[in-house]
C-alpha cells in the first residue's frame, strides 16, 4: 500500500484565511461589518484556549470576535437575558455559545442530577435555543439541525455546523476524489452528538450516500461479532475517547477523519498501518472549524445585510 496522506488542517486554514480577509474587505467596501459575539463558560478550560483561538483568527481576518464569561453555575435567566441582548443588537451578526464538557458541567453542580446526560443536555438545549436561528453562526440551534435533517438549510439560509464543513473540506481533498465520486463509498460515523454525528450523518444521507451512524452500544456489537469497521471506506469519529478506533479494526486503504476533541479517537500508529489518508489530532479537523466558523459568519453578515 502506498504511504497515507496526514492532512494538514493548518496549512488548509491558513489557506482559508486568505480567502477570508480578502472577503471581509470586499464586505467593508459594501459598508457591511461582522461581529461574532461569543458566550463562554469560564471553568472549561477548553472552551477558554478554543475561544481565544477563534478570538485570533478573526481578528487576523478583520473580524471583531466578542467574548462574554460566565460561570458555569450562574443563573441561566441571566445568560438568558445577555443572548437576547445579542439578539437585538444590529451589529452583531453571529452568535456562538461556546460547549463545555458534561464533566466540568457536573463537577460544578451542587446537587448530582438523577441523569446527568439528559440534565446537561437540557440546561444546554435551554440556552442554545434561544439564539436567533439568523445569527446562528455554528449551525447548532435546534431548528438549523432540523432543516438540515430535511434537507432545507440553504432554502432558509441556515450554515453547517463548523465542524461538519470542516470534515467535509478534508473529504473533499484531492486524494479522496475517487472514494468521495462513488456512489457505493461506504460512510460510517461514530458519534452520535448534534455537533457533527448527527448532522453530518443526516447531510450525507440527504446526498444520496451510504452511511451508517454508530452510537457506543452498536460500535460495541460491531466489535463483539469481529465486523468492527471493516466494511467502512470512510470512518468519521467524534466521540473525545481516545484510541477508540485501532488499526485491527480498519480495512486497508480507509479514509479516517478523527475528530476526536481533546483527545484523538484514533490509536495512531496502528491506523496509520491501514488508512490511505489520516487526520491527525490535533492540527486536523481543529483548525478548519475555526475558519469554517468565520466562513460561516460572513455568509450571515451578508444575509443581515440584505435583511
Amino acid at each position: 500500500m502506498k504511504s497515507p496522506i496526514i492532512f494538514d488542517g493548518r496549512s488548509a486554514a491558513a489557506g482559508k484565511e486568505l480567502d477570508l480577509a480578502f472577503t471581509v474587505t470586499e464586505l467593508e467596501d459594501q459598508h457591511i461589518t461582522v461581529t461574532i459575539a461569543a458566550i463562554l463558560f469560564t471553568e472549561d478550560l477548553g472552551s477558554q484556549i478554543y475561544s481565544e483561538h477563534k478570538k485570533q483568527t478573526a481578528e487576523r481576518v478583520g473580524i471583531s470576535y466578542q467574548l462574554h464569561p460566565f460561570s458555569i453555575m450562574t443563573n441561566v435567566t441571566e445568560v438568558s437575558e445577555t443572548i437576547e441582548q445579542l439578539n437585538q443588537d444590529s451589529s452583531v451578526t453571529g452568535i456562538i455559545i461556546q460547549k463545555p464538557t458534561r464533566k466540568t458541567w457536573m463537577a460544578h453542580q451542587t446537587a448530582v442530577p438523577a441523569d446527568p446526560k439528559t440534565a446537561y443536555d437540557t440546561w444546554w438545549q435551554s440556552l442554545y435555543k434561544q439564539v436567533d436561528p439568523a445569527k446562528d453562526v455554528d449551525g447548532l440551534h435546534p431548528s438549523t439541525l432540523a432543516a438540515i435533517e430535511s434537507d432545507t438549510w440553504q432554502e432558509q439560509g441556515r450554515v453547517l455546523p463548523a465542524t461538519v464543513e470542516g470534515v467535509l473540506m478534508a473529504l473533499n481533498h484531492p486524494a479522496n476524489q475517487a472514494v468521495m465520486e462513488d456512489p457505493a463509498t461506504q460512510f460510517v460515523i461514530i458519534g452520535r452528538s448534534d455537533l457533527v454525528g448527527q448532522p453530518l450523518a443526516h447531510l450525507l444521507k440527504n446526498q444520496g450516500r451510504v452511511v451508517e451512524l454508530l452510537g457506543k452500544a452498536a460500535l460495541q456489537e460491531r466489535q463483539e461479532s469481529g465486523k468492527k469497521l471493516l466494511d467502512a471506506d470512510v470512518i468519521v469519529t467524534a466521540t473525545g475517547k481516545r484510541d477508540l478506533v485501532t488499526g485491527d479494526m480498519v480495512k486497508e486503504g480507509a479514509v479516517v477523519i478523527d475528530v476526536g476533541e481533546p483527545r484523538a479517537d484514533v490509536e495512531w500508529e496502528s491506523v496509520l498501518q491501514k488508512a490511505a489518508f489520516l487526520t491527525p489530532v490535533p492540527g486536523g479537523i481543529g483548525p478548519l472549524t475555526i475558519v469554517c466558523l468565520l466562513e460561516n459568519a460572513l455568509k450571515l453578515a451578508r444575509q443581515h445585510a440584505v435583511v
